[in-house]
């Protein structure tokens, strides 16, 4: 496969879309987190930019059966960069505990711990189907980031940040 004329050395979203079935799935299952998402992202094929694969990834999170979704929540290792210590760690373990999945938040860049506390203890007031929407929101953010390490949309396209 090429890359991008940009000199990323990603993937360009051409050979992105000519991929098989098999080796997209292969290839993108540990970027998305789980194979049923990169099962549903290779049938939805073929994808304009980075940007609209995103876009498909985060319905397909949104429409799939909630066991579905608690089932990938559960599993995603990545959690961005969280604050430890105990008040905190006791903290993440009363909402995985709520809402029975861990805390995902996805954080760019240096972050405050007080606002990932913050953000935490807001979330925490949320009812259960809200929650889901928000985590469902922030694993989009952190597999959309994933994503735009490999895959490039080459000059001009809209890659997503």
């Amino acid at each position: 496969m090429t890359t991008p004329e940009d000199g990323s050395g990603r993937l360009p979203m051409a050979a992105v879309n000519e991929m098989s079935k098999a080796e997209f799935v292969a290839n993108f299952s540990g970027p998305c987190g789980c194979s049923w998402v990169a099962q549903r992202l290779a049938v939805e094929r073929p994808h304009g930019s980075l940007r609209s694969m995103v876009s498909t990834l985060t319905r397909a999170f949104y429409s799939a059966p909630e066991e579905d979704q608690k089932a990938l929540l559960m599993s995603f290792p990545e959690r961005g960069d969280q604050p430890e210590g105990e008040p905190f760690d006791h903290q993440r373990a009363t909402y995985q505990q709520r809402f029975g999945y861990p805390f995902i938040i996805a954080v760019k860049g240096r972050c405050e711990k007080s606002a990932v506390e913050a953000a935490l203890s807001h979330r925490m007031q949320s009812y259960d189907a809200a929650e889901l929407e928000t985590a469902l929101g922030e694993v989009a953010k952190l597999i959309g980031r994933r994503l735009a390490q490999v895959i490039g949309d080459g000059p001009g396209g809209q890659n997503a940040e």
